[in-house]
C-alpha cells in the first residue's frame, strides 16, 4: 500500500543492539525518514556521562552507515553539554534533532504491584525546560 503523505518512522530503544537491523527493515518498508528515539535510564554508578553520550553517538553512526533515509535523533534534555553532543551527533550522521522527549511516567500501584496509566496533558509550565 502506498500513502500520499510521507511517513516518519520512530525507532525506540536504549542500548546498542538491533538498531541497524530494524532501521534497514523500516527503510525497506518505504518510510520517508527515520527518527531514533534513544532513551536510557542509567543505573550503573560507574557509567560516566561521556560513556552514555558515546553510546548514543555510536548508535547514530551504525544506523547512518546502513540506511540512506533522513535521520533525526530524539533526545531528552538531561545531557551535560547538549551543544557538544548535538555537534557530535551531526558529525555521526544525524540530519536533525528532535527536542525534547517527554517521558511517559506511569504510576505504580503498590497494593496490586501493577503499573497504572497516568497520562497528563501538557501545560504552559512544561515549556520552561525546553525553552531554557
Amino acid at each position: 500500500m502506498r500513502l500520499a503523505i510521507p511517513v516518519i518512522a520512530s525507532l525506540n530503544g536504549s542500548h546498542p543492539g538491533r538498531w541497524v537491523e530494524t532501521a534497514r527493515r523500516i527503510e525497506a518498508a518505504g518510510a520517508s525518514a527515520l527518527e531514533l528515539n534513544i532513551y536510557s535510564l542509567p543505573t550503573d554508578p560507574e557509567l560516566s556521562s561521556a560513556a552514555i553520550e558515546a553510546q548514543v553517538e555510536e548508535i547514530v553512526r551504525q544506523v547512518r552507515a546502513e540506511v540512506r533515509l533522513p535521520l533525526a535523533v530524539k533526545l531528552g534534555p538531561f545531557f551535560t553539554n547538549f551543544r557538544a553532543l548535538a555537534r557530535r551527533l551531526a558529525l555521526a550522521g544525524a540530519d536533525g534533532l528532535v527536542l525534547f522527549n517527554r517521558f511517559y511516567q506511569p504510576d505504580i500501584d503498590i497494593e496490586e504491584l501493577e503499573l497504572r496509566p497516568n497520562l497528563l496533558l501538557s501545560t504552559p509550565h512544561d515549556l520552561r525546560l525546553p525553552l531554557r
